[in-house]
């Protein structure tokens, strides 16, 4: 070990008021501990205890050292003084309370809902949900998707996405779980920093505490704490401040932290740095992540003086919004922050302050010659300068314009120079000490107030999507959002208008020109954005998916198919574009190719709900009902609020007549949202069981809610006629005439009605009514000719009663009243043989009918009759009976 030669002044201190120091002497300190020197002797030999080349060898020089030391220990032992520093009782008060701070002002964050990224991260990340193993996690991106895969965003956060699956496992999807992850780590980063003063820049308790309070309030960190997916920036500070500790703790025995920074130790990390790189790197597999212009306009700018001037402007713009966070929003894409494209923009003046003020720093840093000072303003640039020049803009592409969470540690930074300069201020006037203090309190009060108005803008999708629009109104992504928000609620015109609008502010947004094609009912305009999103995007495979659905309506089925393998080639992995393809080959009678089109899109993602309800509609065509009932609940076990698959299950089970059964999901979906379709299916339900009083008041509850829902109203007058109560169930059938004078189930129960009631002349008017809006090759008409047959039947006319039969029966053969009227006019006619053929389709499709066993019977005696006296061995009735 080199000798180390130590300048210090000699002094007397002779009137100490400790007991112990009162002789007179010297002191020197050193890393904070106290050490007596002596005095020169009188004979004017230096006693001088590391003086090494008096020792007479190695080992009694050990000796020396250690035996000094134990003496020393030994004779400056105060048990109080140990106890102190042992509990740092003051600091470890500061620390809670800056930490609990930081976690009130987010309290309000605990029950948000799951949004925006949210959605995608979580509830949807195979990693998240436990279907990949922990070698899986480690090798996906951020999303849950290869990062092998070209289409990976190439976002890699492994040790985010497990703390989510540890949330999951310990909390299910219970949104408050995750959020208080979010809120503890928060509070653990300020403590961190809080901790960092007191050691690291050695401030006192105040300052410490004004650094940590004021990032702990910050409503800019909104972003990174109340939305989950934020945890990334969080477990990033946490990780980032327990380095710089241990950096620091490692580097204190040279004495200078800056000295050591810019030395060889900052050097010795370099080979750890590099190789974390090249793993990084590494994982990219030779691809980088692919942004278009408008998740970064100013990086595809065509102007090199455009992009220069934009992305310095950009700085400034993240520096306004750590110091003045007023205007703060979720997204700043799609002409939210128009480009700088002329030296004549005013907001140059902003980048030249900005850039201005930070070079002026720097010379005034190369003039400092404390070097506590030199410490912190090292720090402070540091944190603030090195964590955002990755996402900048300024050096690598990003796939953002600006976003708030990424400002999460460089605002620490931030505040250690504002705290630094309300110190000098201090130090210049201190007059002015508790002007500061009031004023530093009035601000840190007026960031916990914006901070938790901030927090409330998180809670859900809507408030979120809404603050949004009074934010970047010139922002097309917004409006995107919100037309995709109100979609979902069911607002279609005011989600159609605010897809127009995106398109306004950004023609070329081929995810708006999509999602409006899906909402449009004129077919012709519907394709023209479904062709303008593959012409903007022609690797949009939502796009072709959705004009291969629009051709299949159309009854264009090879169209149709060309598009899905289009979307299939596009995207290997797009699980519904082979489950359409798959339903559309079930329509053309592929059963083969069908079925094994849902098992390749079960293969790729076995937890798709929609693939799972689309393979039991598929295996429920083909009579296989019971397994179409497992797929059903398997559906409903991943996603318990699947509502197309909750009412497909139950329908199964209602004609499996498991009625209870049925019952219990119908009234899970009414749970779920009390869709009027939900409402009218269980009244049916009730009806049919024969429950009247609770399809009564079902139906009533229907009416009063969805008074426009019609169908609902035709089943009700169904139930009144079932009641008898045929003048209410008349005026119910009239009122639904007189809102759609086309609604065919309407004039066909009015046409019931009037046969119930004797008016023979009006039934027979409403059925021929029912009958002329029906198509000739329209399956749903086939119970429209059977009534007619009925009432043709009732009126004596066999032959016209047979022939209304008989189109019912090649719409629908399954039908059993049919097969057996059909018979019976055949029976009385006299045409045995064809009556017994449909008596015995009627007996396999109801065995348990009793008016067909007993036609059957009585038409098996008149057989034998007839045969007793007609029948010889060459006659065809014979061979056939």
């Amino acid at each position: 070990m080199k000798n180390v030669k130590v300048a210090y002044s000699v002094c007397n201190v002779s009137n100490s008021t400790g007991g112990g120091m009162r002789r007179s002497g010297c002191w020197l300190d050193v890393s904070r501990q106290v050490v007596p020197v002596n005095k020169t002797s009188a004979t004017g030999r230096k006693t001088v205890w590391n003086d090494r080349s008096e020792s007479g060898g190695r080992f009694v020089e050990i000796l020396q050292g250690l035996f000094r030391r134990i003496g020393y220990t030994c004779s400056s032992f105060q048990p109080r003084m140990l106890l102190r520093n042992f509990l740092n009782f003051y600091d470890l008060l500061l620390y809670v309370m800056v930490g609990m701070v930081a976690m009130l002002c987010y309290l309000n964050s605990l029950n948000g809902d799951l949004i925006h990224d949210d959605i995608v991260a979580i509830t949807t990340n195979p990693d998240v949900l436990g279907h990949t193993s922990l070698r899986e996690l480690f090798l996906n991106d951020f999303w849950g998707k290869p990062m092998a895969d070209p289409l990976s965003h190439k976002s890699y956060r492994p040790l985010t996405v497990l703390t989510f699956r540890w949330n999951m496992m310990l909390g299910g999807q219970a949104v408050e779980g995750f959020h208080l992850v979010n809120v503890v780590l928060h509070g653990l980063v300020v403590c961190l920093l809080t901790f960092m003063c007191r050691t690291v820049l050695q401030w006192n308790t105040e300052n410490s505490a004004i650094t940590g309070l004021l990032f702990a309030a910050h409503p800019v960190h909104t972003e990174a704490v109340s939305s989950i997916v934020g945890r990334a920036e969080l477990l990033s500070a946490l990780f980032f401040f327990v380095s710089f500790l241990c950096f620091h703790k490692y580097s204190k025995e040279t004495k200078s932290f800056v000295k050591t920074w810019f030395g060889t130790h900052t050097l010795s990390l370099l080979p750890g740095f590099l190789v974390l790189l090249g793993f990084r790197i590494w994982m990219l597999h030779g691809s980088l992540p692919k942004f278009s212009v408008q998740d970064n306009p100013a990086a595809f700018a065509p102007s090199v003086i455009t992009r220069f001037l934009t992305k310095t402007y950009l700085v400034t713009f993240n520096a306004y919004l750590m110091l003045c966070p007023t205007n703060l929003s979720y997204d700043w894409q799609m002409g939210s922050i128009p480009l700088v494209e002329t030296v004549l923009d005013m907001r140059n003046f902003g980048s030249m302050f900005l850039f201005g003020g930070v070079l002026t720093i720097f010379i005034y840093y190369r003039r400092i010659v404390k070097i506590r000072e030199i410490t912190v303003l090292s720090v402070a640039l540091a944190i603030l300068i090195f964590p955002f020049l990755p996402a900048s803009n300024l050096f690598i592409t990003v796939g953002f314009v600006v976003a708030e969470r990424i400002l999460y540690i460089p605002s620490a930074g931030l505040y250690i120079l504002v705290t630094h300069g309300l110190q000098r201020l201090k130090d210049w006037s201190p007059r002015a000490t508790w002007l500061l203090r009031i004023s530093t309190f009035f601000l840190l009060t007026v960031f916990m107030w914006c901070t938790l108005r901030r927090n409330a803008v998180w809670q859900s999708r809507e408030t979120l999507f809404r603050s949004g629009l009074e934010s970047v109104p010139q922002n097309a992504k917004v409006h995107y959002n919100y037309a995709n928000l109100e979609k979902d609620l069911g607002n279609i015109e005011l989600s159609k208008r605010h897809y127009r609008t995106a398109l306004s502010l950004w023609p070329s947004h081929a995810s708006a020109h999509n999602n409006l094609g899906t909402l449009l009912t004129d077919p012709i305009e519907a394709e023209y954005h479904f062709k303008a999103a593959i012409s903007i995007n022609p690797f949009h495979a939502r796009a072709y998916f959705n004009l291969a659905n629009l051709h299949s309506k159309q009854d264009k089925k090879e169209e149709a198919e060309a598009y899905l393998k289009q979307a299939i080639d596009i995207d290997p992995g797009f699980a519904e574009a082979y489950s359409a393809l798959a339903s559309l080959y079930a329509d053309l009678g592929h059963m083969i190719d069908a079925e094994k089109l849902h098992l390749v899109a079960l293969s790729i993602s076995p937890h798709n709900v929609d693939a799972l309800n689309n393979y039991g509609v598929f295996i429920q065509s083909l009579g296989r009902e019971d397994e179409a009932v497992e797929f059903y609940q398997r559906a409903v076990q991943i996603n318990p609020n699947h509502t197309v698959a909750l009412l497909n299950a139950a329908r199964t089970l209602r004609s499996l007549k498991y009625i209870d059964e049925a019952k219990q999901l119908y009234k899970r979906a009414l749970e779920i949202d009390e869709d009027p379709q939900v409402m009218d299916n269980l009244g049916t339900l009730y009806l049919k069981s024969g429950r009247f009083r609770e399809a009564h008041k079902l139906y009533g509850q229907l009416i009063n809610k969805h008074e426009s829902y019609l169908e609902g109203k035709v089943h009700y007058a169904q139930l009144l006629m079932q009641e008898r109560s045929f003048y209410q169930a008349e005026e119910l059938l009239l009122s639904v005439l007189n809102n759609n004078a086309t609604y065919r189930e309407a004039f066909h129960q009015l046409a019931v009605l009037f046969i119930h009631t004797n008016k023979t002349s009006e039934g027979l008017e409403n059925i021929l009514q029912a009958l002329r809006l029906c198509h000739v090759t329209d399956k749903s008409c086939a119970q429209l000719y059977v009534s007619h047959g009925d009432l043709m039947k009732d009126m004596g006319d066999l032959e016209t009663a047979a022939q209304s039969y008989s189109l019912a029966i090649q719409l629908d053969p399954e039908i059993c009243h049919a097969h057996l009227n059909l018979g019976v006019t055949y029976h009385l006619q006299g045409w045995y043989l064809e009556a017994l053929k449909h008596y015995q389709t009627a007996q396999t499709l109801d065995p348990q009918n009793p008016v067909v066993l007993e036609n059957l019977e009585k038409l098996k005696k008149k057989m034998w009759k007839k045969s007793a006296l007609e029948c010889n061995e060459e006659s065809k009735f014979c061979r056939t009976w």
